[in-house]
């Protein structure tokens, strides 16, 4: 508690500057606040579990296109399915298809926008809120949607060639790193957002100065190649029997799995 601080800090001579902790308290009210109302959009595992039995999954159309057209196969208000929204409702839309890429894997939710005839959907996250299924957390900003609506969607397409960009650079880092610190590296978590990318790994100590220089130039020196990057589709047990496609730390995965190829690297992923 603040008193006790302030107590503490007179007692060892010290000041307390109040005004900035006043502002950090509030700042972390306010991120509360938004968890929270993030939160109320995804009603529990259990409850998306049943409905996606009877529905079915998302198809996500969203590795090779921005754009998509959809029908509306459920509405979430405050945890609950309804029928219909209504211009200023916050809401979770589900799609029978979406471009949307549902954070996962380290790289975060896609933004942008939907409409209908008569109505604009604001997407500002989007999320699974059980495996399979594509959350659309945002708000109406005018007219009214209902399930069995038709409706356009679109990623914010600059916003995600950035988080494809950064994702990309996380398997040339991760290629870097085998080449300076040894195979031993593996990736231990990640964060792909369009303004950076955080890779977390194991090794037996931190990194000298000259090893970060010889990773960064070694990235640098693959992004100027610009070399084209695809992707397929192969049985995961035929991947299990490839030295050559990275695989990671006890991820569960579906009988066919999707792998990114830059020719030196190989690795499975489900990011864009």
């Amino acid at each position: 508690p603040i008193d006790e601080i302030l107590l503490l800090a007179k007692d060892a001579g010290l000041t307390v500057d109040e005004e900035r902790y006043a502002q950090l308290e509030q700042d972390a009210r306010d991120r509360s606040r938004q968890a929270h109302k993030t939160t109320k959009q995804m009603a529990g595992e259990n409850l998306f579990q049943e409905w996606q039995k009877v529905n079915g999954k998302t198809s996500f159309v969203g590795y090779d296109a921005t754009t998509g057209k959809g029908s509306i196969k459920a509405l979430v208000v405050n945890g609950n399915f309804v029928d219909e929204i209504h211009a200023g409702d916050d809401a979770m839309l589900i799609l029978d298809h979406s471009p949307f890429y549902a954070e996962m894997g380290g790289q975060v939710g896609d933004t942008g926008h939907m409409e209908s005839a008569s109505a604009h959907f604001v997407v500002n996250d989007t999320q699974a809120p059980f495996k399979g299924i594509i959350g659309h957390i945002g708000t109406l900003s005018t007219g009214s949607l209902k399930i069995g609506d038709a409706i356009d969607a679109t990623v914010n397409a600059e916003r995600r060639q950035k988080i494809a960009n950064n994702h990309t650079a996380t398997h040339l880092l991760h290629w870097a790193l085998h080449q300076v610190l040894g195979e031993h590296v593996k990736q231990a978590g990640s964060v792909v957002d369009p303004q950076r990318l955080r890779f977390d790994f194991n090794h037996h100590k931190a990194l000298s100065s000259e090893e970060i220089r010889q990773i960064e130039d070694l990235v640098n020196k693959k992004i100027r190649e610009n070399r084209a990057i695809q992707w397929y589709e192969l049985p995961y047990e035929e991947v299990q029997t490839r030295e050559d496609i990275k695989q990671f730390f006890g991820d569960k995965y579906d009988a066919k799995v999707r792998v990114i190829d830059i020719d030196y690297s190989k690795e499975l992923c489900g990011g864009t």
